[in-house]
């Protein structure tokens, strides 16, 4: 990024409420990654130890629920019993304990039976668990004479025998992975000392004026650089493809859609100034593709993606519709004093001021002068109607500023580069050729592209929707402690449009200028327009996240820049505490996810201790439970399984 940004030290452990999470998990501890470790890896061993105590809840549940059935199994009076003799009085049990089963009870009962021929009966005495003694070889020798005798008794076997052995398994894993989503983001909130509205207010002054021009000139420069890397057009909507550039802010990026062959904004009465058709214009605009007429809600992007952390829902709206304009009848070119050099007469609307017409011309916008530069064959000049300057634009077409809109001109001359293609695009021409193979532009004028920009501001909970431009915004009611910071760090954040973007780039800002070398090119998209209208609405968005950033963490060392002055009032100091950005060697603890789950492991580890009179917490309640229906049905198919769990 071209300025470097100002660390963020955090000097101890912080709680605080992240609004844009479930209402649940609102609560974070924001600790060091070596204590995140340690808590997670202390958790992890506690609910895998939980985990133990569940299995044997789940057999005392399941053995007291037998309980019923197992009065009616005949206890053998002598050890020396044959073991086969043993298996065939329970089994026995099993198929005359309901004489009124229905088939899946039965079937279900069968299952059971099938997993006592398998899995190997205990010795008097023995209490190894089941799921060790499918282990021992007598297991693995009557599966494969069970596989013998029936196909589908092995497959039963599968979903019955091996469920077993997986569930105490499943157990263990299950309380060791249940402690890592307690460990979530390194999202932090901003507290930096230096946090404000810093600007020059010395424009008498040289020097402190082009401190302030520098400052502005360096974030436009890194607002493009950041579109380049971490928006889409880049390919790296990522941290991953971005590198640590990208990771810094809440949202890498701000989400937007394009709306191709859109209606043309530029009117004239009834008729319009796009130069090919009605239809013919490329909007992006945050959220959905949808008209902000037709659904608000739908076109508008929450606050929060700019890192603004509060329970007032704020949106906003902001999109630009580009399209190449007309010049017939609208450019005239005229020899200047010397009666040499070719000049040209702009007629977009009357401007006064430093590019101005020099003759008193009506509706004229610019007068430039062709004069080629081969170390900058591409040439830009731009103007707004939105432009901080003496010199308003008022341009021959409408623009409806109530509904947040400002209108942007952009001259382009590619006069003098070729390019190894002819190129159709009405931006970018280039469609003579003097026979090497090489096409290049003969047209002396510059070709025109309009852009229409709205920037609104919703507020919350409104229905409809109710949004104001940047000037009504700036109207509203500011003292209110919560809602004024707010639409503060809105206003500032979203107060920088296109113009301001471009007037300190120019043919810098391009996509095209990239693939130069000296007056030749690479090839160039046949919508090579849409490209650049995408990447400075890109480099638009990320100017709006760097200027928030910005205000959160103010200017480095603006208190030793002469001619710098802060203009953040106090009612608006709230915003330095509602700025989120992710932080590097931090993470975030959720604390209702941590307490739930500790509480909840110390629970299980209690209920799984005997009391001292040998008499088990749960044995009791759950021969309560086997007297209810429900507790019937619990009771199928328990007797034989639960005296080998």
């Amino acid at each position: 990024m071209a300025s470097s940004a100002t660390k963020y030290v955090i000097h101890a452990p912080r709680a605080y409420v992240d609004y844009n999470r479930h209402a649940g998990n609102r609560r974070q501890l924001l600790v060091s990654d070596q204590t995140a470790n340690i808590l997670t890896n202390f958790l992890a061993v506690f609910l895998a130890l939980a985990a133990k105590s569940l299995y044997n809840i789940a057999r005392r549940i399941l053995k007291a629920l037998n309980q019923r059935g197992a009065n009616q199994a005949p206890a053998p009076d002598d050890d020396t019993v044959d073991q086969e003799e043993r298996r065939m009085q329970r089994l026995e049990v099993i198929d005359k304990s309901h004489d009124n089963e229905t088939l899946i009870v039965a079937t279900f009962r069968r299952l059971l039976a099938l997993l006592h021929k398998v899995v190997p009966i205990r010795p008097l005495g023995d209490t190894t668990p089941t799921h060790i003694r499918m282990l021992r070889p007598e297991f693995w020798y009557n599966m494969f004479k069970i596989a013998n005798e029936s196909s589908m008794d092995f497959l039963w076997y599968f979903i019955v025998g091996f469920g077993a052995l997986l569930l105490y398994f499943g157990m263990l894993i299950l309380g060791i992975m249940s402690a890592y989503p307690v460990v979530g983001d390194s999202i932090a909130l901003s507290r930096h000392p230096q946090c404000g509205l810093v600007v020059s207010n010395d424009a008498q002054n040289a020097a402190n004026f082009a401190l302030g021009h520098k400052y502005y000139n360096d974030i436009a420069r890194e607002s493009l650089q950041y579109a380049k890397s971490c928006y889409d057009l880049g390919r790296g909507a990522s941290s991953a493809a971005g590198g640590e550039s990208c990771s810094f802010f809440y949202e890498p990026s701000i989400k937007y859609s394009i709306i191709d062959n859109d209606t043309c904004p530029f009117k004239i009465g009834r008729g319009h100034l796009c130069r090919d058709g009605e239809n013919s214009s490329y909007t992006l605009t945050t959220g959905s593709a949808s008209s902000l007429l037709d659904d608000a809600s739908k076109v508008v992007a929450d606050a929060s993606v700019l890192g603004i952390n509060s329970p007032l829902r704020y949106t906003f709206h902001r999109s630009i519709t580009c399209s190449p304009l007309r010049t017939d009848g609208l450019i005239h070119p005229f020899l200047a004093d010397d009666n040499r050099t070719i000049s040209f007469h702009y007629f977009y609307g009357n401007h006064t001021g430093e590019w101005n017409c020099t003759s008193d011309l009506p509706y004229c916008t610019f007068e430039s002068k062709l004069f080629p530069d081969m170390n900058q064959p591409y040439k830009m000049m731009t103007t707004s109607t939105r432009r901080f300057a003496p010199w308003p634009w008022t341009p021959i077409f409408e623009v409806n500023e109530m509904y947040g809109e400002s209108a942007t001109l952009i001259l382009l001359s590619n006069f003098g580069i070729f390019y190894p293609h002819e190129s159709l695009d009405p931006i970018f021409p280039a469609n003579t050729t003097g026979g090497d193979g090489w096409y290049t532009n003969t047209q002396f004028h510059a070709t025109v592209l309009g852009c229409m920009s709205r920037t609104l501001v919703c507020l919350p909970d409104s229905v409809p929707k109710l949004c104001f431009n940047l000037t009504g915004l700036g109207n509203l009611d500011d003292s209110d402690p919560e809602h004024g910071p707010i639409r503060a760090m809105l206003y500032f954040s979203l107060l920088p449009d296109l113009e301001a973007q471009l007037s300190y780039l120019l043919t810098e800002s391009l996509e095209a200028q990239s693939l130069l070398s000296g007056t030749t090119s690479s090839a160039l998209s046949p919508t090579q327009w849409k490209i650049e209208t995408r990447q400075m609405f890109e480099s638009l968005l990320a100017r709006t996240q760097i200027t928030a950033r910005n205000i959160a963490r103010g200017v480095p060392g603006a208190e030793d820049l002469p001619g710098q002055h802060d203009l953040m009032l106090p009612a608006w100091r709230g915003m330095c505490t509602r700025y989120k950005f992710r932080a590097t060697g931090w993470r975030n603890i959720s604390v209702s996810w941590f307490l739930a789950e500790f509480f909840a492991g110390l629970l299980v580890c209690v209920l799984g201790i005997a009391r001292e009179d040998g008499e088990l917490w749960l044995e009791e309640p759950v021969r309560r439970l086997a007297k209810t229906t429900v507790g019937k049905w619990c009771l199928l198919g328990q007797r034989v399984l639960v005296d080998d769990l």
